[in-house]
């Protein structure tokens, strides 16, 4: 199922992104009880269907596959978004 996620282009705040799309993937997984691996996928592949411009070039250049703790993930970001 496809939730409404903020987007993110390359706005000055990439860490409110971080914590937006956290709390809406929250709400709309809980009652899932999802396992540990299963929500670190989770997270991963719906973060990335929240980027849009830059960072959807900047994560297909550098992401798929290599990434499987949502946590390294919000760090690489964070540290090539964050401004």
């Amino acid at each position: 199922m496809s939730y409404q996620y903020p987007k993110y282009r390359d706005d000055p705040d990439a860490e409110a992104h971080v914590y937006a799309f956290l709390q809406i993937w929250e709400a709309n997984h809980v009652s899932q009880r999802l396992t540990d691996v299963k929500a670190e996928r989770s997270k991963i592949a719906d973060f990335s269907m929240t980027l849009e411009g830059p960072a959807t070039r900047w994560h297909s250049k550098h992401l798929p596959g290599t990434i499987t703790k949502f946590e390294e993930l919000r760090t690489k970001f964070l540290h090539f978004f964050h401004k």
